[in-house]
């Protein structure tokens, strides 16, 4: 079981990957926290981010409404990202109609 401070750091190094376009490398971290904390928000929103870099837009649309705003609705990073994925993927109504949910 990992401590609180060794998942803030891995998660750390899951979004450095990202920006340094190792999103095979984030992928593994963030699935390395869910293994040992299923649910976790960050690392569900680090995995749906990292997916928005590749233009996988369903996928990351998937996490986001289903693992994350299911259990939280009113999650503010989890709108807040939804709306980057439905904005990337061209869908600017929609973008905008979650945006303007986040507290």
């Amino acid at each position: 079981m990992l401590s609180d401070q060794q998942i803030s750091r891995l998660l750390d190094v899951g979004l450095a990957a990202v920006h340094k376009g190792l999103t095979e490398q984030a992928q593994t971290v963030f699935e390395g926290v869910l293994a040992d904390r299923p649910g976790n928000v960050a690392a569900l929103i680090g995995k749906a981010y990292s997916l928005m870099t590749v233009d996988q837009f369903e996928q990351a649309e998937a996490i986001l409404r289903n693992d994350v705003l299911a259990a939280h609705p009113d999650d503010a990073d989890g709108l807040a990202y939804l709306g980057l994925c439905l904005q990337l993927s061209g869908r600017t109504d929609e973008a905008r109609d979650v945006l303007q949910r986040v507290p």
